[in-house]
């Protein structure tokens, strides 16, 4: 168990533009050549992870850069994308070439994800897997993810991340096994020293390890301090670590 690493942002990777997929659309915005509104997509455009990021590069809160060009001109209004078999792919709406709203659609005509614009510094992104359950919640402020919110494929609560209002730190991590039961969490336990209380289960519900992190606002990253305990998979303890600012002091193992 490496206790000074915690994931961040682990579920929703989508919010990452993919270049791979933008680059066949988005040719015709770095270049001379403008859009022509005959060519349709394949199913092949769906990243099996991330969905469909195709789009994602001419989204300015995402970090997209690209402008979107039909007949030479930048896009404005509503525009509508297709698959091959006619099937309905994007609805977005264009301000000077760069999306402020948009829907993607899987081919089974499934709502795949849903951007909105609110205001000019919040937005709000809704993913979604093909059977039209809810994947991810993402919210976002001036670009940044704030509060992330993902979900096994049964629709149980898979991964929560929430972020301070200045976004120097968290407010609390937690994960859950696709039963719904918790896999770990770490909380702010005391906001003025950035202190955080972290624990980990086994899949039976039973502890598995507890102890306190101290957030490193240099490196960015949230150090074990204290005692640790750790527990088996019947809920007895196995071992318990002491640590000072991470670094690891004594273990006292438990006998059997």
């Amino acid at each position: 168990m490496k206790l000074c690493a915690i994931p961040t942002m682990v579920g929703c990777f989508c919010v990452l533009i993919s270049q791979s997929h933008a680059q066949d659309l988005l040719t015709y915005a770095t270049t001379d050549q403008s859009e022509t509104r005959e060519k349709k997509y394949s199913k092949e455009i769906i990243h099996p992870k991330k969905g469909i990021t195709l789009f994602d590069g001419l989204n300015p809160t995402l970090s997209g850069d690209s402008v979107r060009l039909i007949d030479g001109y930048a896009a404005k209004g509503w525009i509508q994308d297709y698959y091959k078999n006619g099937q309905l792919l994007h609805h977005g709406f264009y301000m000077d070439g760069q999306l402020k709203h948009y829907k993607n659609y899987y081919p089974n005509g499934e709502l795949e994800r849903d951007f909105i614009t609110i205001d000019n510094d919040n937005a709000l992104l809704k993913q979604y897997f093909s059977s039209g359950k809810l994947k991810c919640l993402t919210k976002l402020i001036k670009s940044h993810p704030v509060e992330i919110a993902e979900y096994h494929k049964n629709g149980n609560l898979k991964y929560e991340e929430v972020f301070h209002k200045d976004l120097a730190y968290h407010e609390k991590i937690i994960s859950y096994f696709p039963n719904g039961k918790p896999k770990s969490d770490m909380l702010l336990s005391d906001k003025k020293s950035l202190l955080y209380s972290r624990k980990d289960y086994h899949p039976n519900g039973k502890l598995k390890s507890s102890g306190q992190l101290q957030f490193d606002n240099v490196m960015f990253d949230y150090i074990p301090i204290s005692q640790w305990n750790f527990f088996d998979e019947a809920g007895e303890l196995t071992k318990s670590v002491n640590y000072q600012l991470g670094g690891l002091m004594t273990t006292d193992e438990t006998d059997e």
